[in-house]
Parts: structure tokens; sequence; C-alpha cells
């Protein structure tokens, strides 16, 4: 019985190892391809706001680009300005 709990509790910690693993790599790809469409996220973030041609809004905080319907950045999910999207 005493083997049974340490394998479950080994497969658990894996599951839960992998979970974090898949986690890192999506939010590492997302901001990867932000800043590859937007130039530099530390230009965006010293622009302040702008507004591209195709309708995204690059992110005060942290320079990501969002599109112009949405109410907060989806990398660091700070607050987008009003007046760059269409409410």
């Amino acid at each position: 019985m005493r083997a049974e709990v340490w394998v479950h509790g080994a497969v658990f910690a894996l599951a839960v190892a992998q979970f974090f693993v898949f986690w890192y790599l999506y939010r590492r790809s997302g901001m990867s391809s932000a800043t590859e469409t937007g130039g530099s996220s530390t230009a965006a973030a010293a622009e302040g706001t702008r507004e591209t041609g195709d309708h995204h809004v690059a992110c005060p905080n942290c320079g990501a680009l969002n599109t112009a319907q949405f109410r907060y950045c989806q990398d660091c999910v700070a607050e987008l300005p009003r007046n760059a999207r269409t409410d």
C-alpha cells in the first residue's frame, strides 16, 4: 500500500510539472510573436499607446500587441486605454 501512494504522488507531481512546462512555453511563444509583429516591446512601451493599421493596440505596460477590441492586455493583464479600444 505504501508503494501505491508513492507512485500516485510521483504521477501527480509529473503531471503538475508538465503543466508548468507547457504554460511556460505557451507564455514564451505568445510574448515572442507579439514582439515580432510590432517591433521591440521596449519601444512600444516607451511610445505609450499606439494603434497599428491592422487594429492592434500596444500595451503601455509591457508593449505587447493586443487586438483593439480587448479591454485588458493578453500578456500582463493591464487595462488598455479607452481611447485606443472600440467599446
